[in-house]
């Protein structure tokens, strides 16, 4: 019978388990260091020296099973460990979502990254970009609206966002709803970019040249690229840009602003 010992690192949470699912640490670095960064030890493949903080910064491909999980689970230890991702002794719960390092070069414009709130900011910086911080600002003009109906006897919910389909019964109207549905919220208008936290950034990798083209598929500020005739916008995607000074400017004399009548 084989017996796991590789440990399991969960990339959206940044954290590192043992075979048997005990929390072991999280990975974060705040100097944002690379292990080819890191200062080689003479005859030292176990670890590597990282002259912000002095710790050693061990290889869980360079040490024994035995000899991190020692580390990992000393409570007196501030070490640090590296997990490359085609390490052998690790697996890897990848996130979807995660954001990921720039490779090689495109005549292509950049594609930006946008993250939400403090923890995705400061988990971009770790990995090595330069977060373009700005203030999440509601906009009256960017909003949308909904009605809630249920329905009396089963206490199914019902939503719409559409004024054509209220759950308001009115005589001799088409558009009133016939399904069993009462009104128990009419329509309201809400901001449909709500964020828990204020603060917002693009990821500019490290380096980009002033004038470097970029594009900006999740803008932060309320840019409009949708209306419609029943009230309402939604943001603009895609928006072209450029660098300078490692900080985003979008071209807004190029978005293209859709009309949409129903």
């Amino acid at each position: 019978m084989s017996v796991n010992n590789r440990f399991v690192y969960d990339e959206k949470t940044s954290t590192l388990y043992a075979p048997d699912g005990t929390f072991l640490k999280k990975l974060f670095c705040p100097k944002a260091k690379q292990w080819n960064q890191l200062l080689v030890g003479p005859n030292e493949t176990r670890w590597r020296g990282c002259k912000e903080c002095k710790e050693k910064v061990f290889d869980l491909d360079g040490v024994s099973f035995q000899a991190a999980m020692d580390l990992l689970l000393n409570r007196w230890s501030t070490a640090c460990v590296h997990v490359s991702e085609i390490s052998t002794n690790v697996i890897f719960l990848k996130d979807r979502n995660a954001v990921r390092r720039v490779e090689g070069a495109s005549d292509d414009p950049i594609k930006i990254k946008t993250v939400y709130g403090k923890a995705d900011i400061a988990r971009g910086y770790a990995m090595g970009y330069w977060p373009d911080v700005r203030i999440i600002r509601p906009d009256p003009k960017m909003n949308s609206k909904i009605t809630v109906g249920q329905h009396p006897v089963t206490g199914e919910v019902n939503y719409s966002h559409d004024y054509r389909k209220s759950f308001r019964e009115y005589e001799d109207d088409e558009d009133s709803r016939t399904d069993g549905f009462k009104e128990v919220h009419p329509f309201v208008s809400y901001y449909p970019y709500h964020k828990s936290e204020p603060v917002a950034a693009f990821l500019v990798p490290k380096g980009l040249k002033n004038g470097t083209r970029v594009s900006v598929d999740d803008p932060i500020e309320n840019i409009i690229g949708t209306t419609w005739n029943q009230g309402g916008g939604w943001k603009a995607g895609n928006i072209p840009g450029y660098i300078e000074n490692n900080k985003v400017v979008l071209e807004l004399n190029k978005v293209k602003v859709s009309h949409a009548v129903g």
